[in-house]
This record gives C-alpha cells, sequence and structure tokens, in this order.
C-alpha cells in the first residue's frame, strides 16, 4: 500500500523534470543571443565612445542576425537539382 504513494511521487518528479528541461532547451537560444548583444554592445561602446546605448544595441543586432542569415545555407541551393 505504501508503495502506490512512492510510485506516483516518482513518476510526479519525473514529468516535471521533463517539462523543466524541455523550458530550459527553448529558452537556451533568447539567452545566447542576449549574452552575444550584450558583448558586442560592451566592446562596441568601449570602442566608439559616441554611441549610445541604443544604438549600440540597434548595430549589435543587425551583426548578429546577418551572421545568423549567412550560416543558414538558403533553400534554393540546399535543393538537388532533378532536371
Amino acid at each position: 500500500m505504501k508503495r502506490l504513494p512512492c510510485a506516483v511521487l516518482l513518476v510526479g518528479g519525473m514529468s516535471l523534470g521533463a517539462v523543466a528541461a524541455a523550458n530550459s532547451a527553448q529558452q537556451a537560444p533568447v539567452t545566447l543571443n542576449q549574452r552575444h548583444i550584450r558583448g558586442c554592445m560592451g566592446k562596441h561602446m568601449s570602442t566608439y565612445k559616441t554611441v549610445s546605448y541604443n544604438d549600440a544595441k540597434k548595430i549589435c543586432a543587425a551583426q548578429l542576425k546577418a551572421q545568423n542569415q549567412t550560416t543558414v545555407p538558403p533553400l534554393a541551393s540546399a535543393r538537388p537539382s532533378g532536371k
């Protein structure tokens, strides 16, 4: 009789762990992008003293977006030519 509550708690704990792992996997890329932007902003603002915080954020976000677009091949070139 004591095994049933233990089994229920064990299954519940495992399911909560799976949900937490899935949530952290979904949030990881956003955090990584934020780290890159913050690092870029720090370097950019220390190099160019006249750049404002908002301008540095826009510049770094554009650079990160351009890097992400160049690393993913376009669909047209990824398709094999069937003709």
